[in-house]
C-alpha cells in the first residue's frame, strides 16, 4: 500500500575517504536506535557501500558475520516496470 515500514530511512552519511566511484556509509546514531527499538541489533554495525565502475554498479552490505554485495550490469537497459500504488 506504499506506506511506511518501522525500520525504513535508515543509512548514514559517508566516510571522507570515498571516491568519485566509491562511497561508503557506515550505520548512524538515529539508524542504530532504529534497529535496537525494533529487535534488529544484528544490524547496528551495518557499512553500506555504493561504487560504480565501467558499466558495473554495486551496491554492499556488510557487517559482522555478513558481507553481502550485489553488481548490476548497466550495459543491459530493462524495461520499466508499471507506475506502483497508480502514479
Amino acid at each position: 500500500d506504499g506506506s511506511d515500514d518501522k525500520v525504513t530511512m535508515y543509512g548514514g552519511e559517508t566516510r571522507d575517504t570515498g571516491t568519485a566511484n566509491m562511497q561508503t556509509f557506515p550505520v548512524d546514531a538515529d539508524s542504530i536506535a532504529n534497529f535496537k527499538q525494533n529487535g534488529l541489533t544484528q544490524s547496528v554495525t551495518n557499512e553500506w557501500q555504493m561504487m560504480i565502475e565501467a558499466h558495473t554498479f554495486t551496491y554492499r552490505l556488510s557487517r559482522e558475520d555478513r558481507d553481502f554485495k550485489v553488481e548490476f550490469d548497466l550495459s543491459k537497459p530493462v524495461a520499466l516496470p508499471p507506475a506502483p500504488w497508480g502514479y
